[in-house]
């Protein structure tokens, strides 16, 4: 499987908060969707769930995707599904445009 690890978020001092909040656990088998309709506990968790930052996660934000066959261990496809853009490795990722990355990756 996968784990997304929550490295910067916005307002948030992270040293303050559980490691295990910290990170969300996917599987490495199937397609996953991340965002708030699927993980809201864990984003509501990170930012409060009052928070004006949470509508920034789309409902389906992310699909994340093992790689096409034939491609190499450790790598991942990436959906967006959101209308905000996504940083994958410093590549910009418009709503519709899937990649594939290496891990580990930054997404922002």
């Amino acid at each position: 499987g996968y784990v997304l690890v929550c490295a910067h978020a916005w307002g948030v001092n992270l040293g303050s908060l559980p490691p295990a909040s910290l990170r969300l656990a996917l599987p490495g088998s199937t397609t996953a969707v991340i965002g708030r309709s699927h993980q809201g506990f864990f984003f509501e968790g990170l930012l409060g769930a009052e928070s004006p930052l949470v509508t920034c996660i789309s409902r389906a934000h992310l699909e994340l995707s093992p790689a096409a066959a034939g491609g190499r261990v450790g790598t991942v496809e990436v959906g967006n599904l959101s209308a905000n853009a996504v940083l994958i490795g410093g590549k910009t990722l418009s709503k519709g445009e899937r990649m594939e990355a290496q891990l580990p990756v930054d997404i922002c």
